[in-house]
């Protein structure tokens, strides 16, 4: 009796130790009881008003949202000296409770130092019914469930809650924010992307669990570093094959590479046609794959490639249209048969991603426009000088004299209207060994830059033909190299120009009243080395704003790594090619049916996360080496 009270007793101890030291991995950041702690919490704009009120456990932080013109209302809280070391934890947590009598979405967001517009932070929501309470998370690393800029946990500068701009007053209560999980902790269910080694993405030795083998009609056996499949011949088993899927919480990111090589040997009596897919989550055969077949002949060896770069074409009157897939989410590869009543037998090496370098492109492409017709050539540069040719383009070079006539993007050390802050300097567009190269930089200091915009860090630059060319309909085209330095955002783009008799420069661009924007190749970086996008905007930014277009344009850059993008414009109806092969067609009445001139730019950023600099790999530069634009007699 005595022994099992002393065991016990134990036992309690080695409990309350364990949740002792479990809490002790907690730290409070700001304790509301504590005098003068009103100091660390600012609003974050207009329309929020807080205060420290009296609670059930004590002291809380009550804040109070109410329609405005702040979009993001809410508050900051600072730590009691110039950062926190939350290096011993993995996330930040926030007890919340709503005192509205709506729902509410609260935003927690954890920042390093540097301005937050070039993104150094983390977030997570939280929604909450009226009435109640809920602890939002953010895992440092992770914003909104995905990996994100990676926060350095010893450097936490500020904590801040907020919502977007409500429609009538809201209130919530913040019982406690507190650093918590044990520093490396990942968050339950997060997925980490996994890129390639040395080309190879699955091969079958040390690593590789047969737990990863889904047999769909088939049957795997792994011998040395490689993978044999019996497919089956049982009739109900029409499409028998083996599905090859990431480990648990990996997902494969192939966005450096353009194809995936399956190296199969056929060990049947007979030729086998093989099929082999690259899958995304909800693969169906027609979407979110890349598939390719090949018939090998009995006791040969092949390589089957499925190419990213497909003949799909994205049709903007039907919705889905197009490739629909993603290189950087491969959740897993597909081989598998048609059965016919054959015993087949393959042997499957390991499988790999690579970069290819594409077919030789079409013998028009850079002579002609793609379609017959009368065709005159109206603008040609080939930047072939070692000056820019100011007859032809405007560069961010006014910097005395400025109203608010003048162009903002003309304007020399002018703030990017797009992305994270930088500015735009005419230097940083040169002209050299027959290329236009734009840079984007972050110089010891900003040249000429003006005061107001003295801490951005950044330069870039942009690159028009506004006030000089503008055309209605015709052929686009430009030969470019894009740079490698994830961050940046280079594209080859349309906009209005009604010329100077429709007035101030905002109404010449307009994009309402027949105006359009067109992004004929717009890139990010971050998405991956061989596909872009391309879109199309009208009626404005606000709230009629419209938009349309495809972010799956993959593509093969030629011998000299650069890769060819066109458009061709016709009334009602607008066709993208790519390297000389349609990638889009889109036909509508409102399609742009105004002269628009010819925009280049990188600026730092984009949509979506994960837009942070890597500082180290600049400068970079965005190379074009021609655009031509050419016009159809009958549109004159």
């Amino acid at each position: 009796m005595k022994l099992k009270s002393l065991f016990t007793g134990f036992f309690v101890f080695g409990l309350l130790s364990q949740g002792f030291a479990a809490a002790a991995q907690d730290k409070v950041l700001i304790d509301f009881k504590q005098q003068g702690v009103e100091s660390r919490i600012k609003d974050n704009g207009p329309d929020t008003k807080f205060a420290i009120v009296g609670g059930l456990n004590g002291n809380v932080l009550e804040v109070t949202n109410t329609p405005g013109t702040n979009g993001y209302p809410g508050v900051k809280i600072a730590p009691d000296g110039a950062v926190w070391d939350l290096s011993q934890n993995s996330r930040v947590e926030a007890d919340i409770t709503n005192l509205s009598d709506t729902n509410i979405t609260i935003c927690l967001r954890v920042d390093n130092p540097g301005d937050w517009q070039t993104n150094p932070w983390n977030g997570e929501n939280l929604s909450l019914a009226a009435g109640k309470s809920g602890t939002a998370k953010v895992n440092f690393g992770y914003s909104w469930g995905n990996p994100g800029f990676k926060l350095d946990p010893s450097k936490v500068s500020m904590v801040m809650l907020f919502t977007t701009k409500p429609k009538k007053e809201i209130k919530f209560r913040v019982d406690a924010i507190r650093a918590a999980g044990k520093a490396g902790e990942k968050p339950k269910g997060s997925i980490e992307k996994v890129k390639p080694k040395d080309g190879v993405i699955l091969e079958f030795t040390k690593g590789f669990s047969e737990n990863q083998i889904d047999n769909r009609g088939s049957k795997t056996v792994i011998a040395g570093n490689s993978a044999q499949i019996t497919f089956s011949t049982e009739p109900k088993d029409k499409w028998p094959g083996a599905f090859f899927k990431t480990p648990e919480g990996v997902i494969w990111d192939l966005s450096g590479c353009n194809q995936v090589e399956f190296t199969i040997t056929n060990n049947g009596s007979k030729p086998a046609r093989i099929f082999c897919r690259v899958d995304n989550n909800n693969a169906d055969g027609k979407k979110h794959c890349a598939n390719a077949d090949a018939t090998i002949e009995a006791g040969a060896k092949k390589t089957v490639i499925v190419p990213f770069v497909t003949d799909k074409i994205w049709d903007g009157e039907v919705k889905n249209s197009g490739f629909v897939f993603s290189s950087a989410d491969v959740k897993g590869f597909l081989v598998f048969v048609e059965q016919n009543g054959e015993e087949k037998k393959i042997t499957l090496d390991p499988v790999k991603a690579v970069a290819a370098k594409g077919p030789t492109m079409p013998e028009w492409l850079g002579k002609k426009p793609p379609v017959d017709g009368k065709w005159t050539l109206t603008f040609e540069d080939n930047f072939d000088g070692t000056t820019l040719d100011m007859t032809k383009w405007t560069l961010p070079n006014i910097r005395e004299n400025i109203t608010e006539d003048t162009f903002p993007i003309e304007i020399e050390g002018e703030k990017s209207w797009w992305g994270s802050p930088s500015v735009h300097v005419a230097k940083n567009a040169s002209v050299e060994g027959g290329f236009l190269k734009l840079k984007t930089d972050k110089p010891k200091e900003i040249p000429e830059a003006l005061p107001k915009f003295k801490d951005i860090k950044y330069t870039t630059t942009v690159v028009t033909t506004f006030g000089k060319f503008t055309q209605k309909y015709g052929y686009f085209e430009s030969r470019m190299k894009l740079p490698t330095t994830v961050g940046m955002w280079p594209a080859f783009w349309l906009m209005p120009d009604r010329g100077k008799d429709a007035g101030i420069w905002w109404k010449r661009q307009d994009t309402t009243n027949g105006g359009m924007e067109f992004d004929i190749m717009e890139y990010l970086v971050r998405y991956g080395a061989y596909h872009y996008n391309a879109a199309f905007h009208w009626d404005g930014y606000k709230e009629k704003h419209k938009s349309i277009g495809t972010e799956s344009i993959y593509f093969y850059t030629d011998k000299d790594g650069f890769l060819t993008s066109g458009l061709l414009w016709e009334p009602g109806k607008i066709t993208l090619y790519c390297n000389g092969n349609v990638v889009g067609t889109w036909k509508n009445d409102r399609i742009a049916s105004v002269p628009e001139y010819i925009m280049y730019t990188m600026p730092i950023g984009g949509w979506g996360a994960g837009c942070n600099v890597d500082d180290s790999k600049l400068p970079a530069y965005f190379t074009v080496d021609y655009v031509r634009v050419w016009q159809k007699d009958e549109w004159k």
